[in-house]
């Protein structure tokens, strides 16, 4: 006599068969980018800006070494370094990868500055004033680190669909809310970073040169930096 399993276990491996069968359909399959897939980012972010001008000699830290996983993150990307009238540097460097899921993501710089043996400190979150007087807020993530000798300060942030999240839940409930709708967003990073101690000034300094960075982006492709948020505010 062929003794039955207990109803416990059959409801456990049905609800597990079904919970297969409702992930293979409500797996996302349909590519979501928030400007159109042909733009070039190098034709988007010029060498010369304002008062900005770039420095081939500086390089700054990767967000990660060339390998075959990182051809299937990044698209394309830009790592630049930049200096104005003054003298003062700043590292620029910008990742692009056009679909966004559990197994591909951005990879952020507090993963990217400790594997290349730099001390990180914890991020704390900023809002970067977009426009004169305050009135539109980009939020971002400011950490400080150091290697030996280089101390470097870190302002970035991401955009993953339209939304610009500043914790790792705030991108996975993303991510969650486009898979349900079958849909795999897009995302970027943007970091810029400089030499110097923590401090204000050289905070400072960061939220000036993204000001006049995004103030010379065409307005057509402000999206892919800011998401929803390019059409809630001028960018002056």
């Amino acid at each position: 006599m062929i003794k039955r399993p207990p109803l416990q276990i059959v409801v456990i491996v049905c609800f597990l068969l079904f919970a297969g069968v409702l992930g293979q359909y409500l797996k996302p399959t349909e590519f979501s980018t928030v400007v159109a897939a042909d733009f070039v980012l190098e034709d988007i972010v010029p060498t010369e800006f304002g008062e900005w001008y770039e420095d081939q000699y500086i390089k700054a830290v990767q967000p990660l070494e060339q390998s075959t996983l990182a051809d299937k993150i990044y698209n394309q990307s830009i790592s630049r370094s930049y200096r104005n009238a003054n003298g003062d540097l700043i590292m620029l460097v910008i990742a692009y990868g056009r679909h966004q899921s559990d197994n591909l993501q951005l990879h952020l710089p507090e993963t990217c500055y400790a594997a290349n043996g730099f001390k990180v400190g914890n991020p704390v979150v900023a809002k970067i004033p977009l426009e004169q007087g305050g009135a539109g807020l980009l939020p971002a993530k400011r950490l400080f680190t150091s290697n030996g000798p280089r101390r470097e300060p870190v302002t970035y942030w991401t955009r993953v669909g339209d939304d610009i999240p500043v914790s790792q839940r705030e991108r996975q409930i993303g991510k969650l809310l486009y898979g349900l709708s079958g849909k795999i967003p897009d995302g970027i990073l943007i970091r810029v970073s400089s030499f110097g101690d923590l401090n204000d000034q050289s905070f400072e300094l960061h939220d000036t040169f993204i000001q006049d960075l995004l103030a010379i982006v065409p307005e057509d492709t402000l999206p892919l930096f800011l998401g929803n948020l390019s059409s809630k505010q001028e960018i002056l």
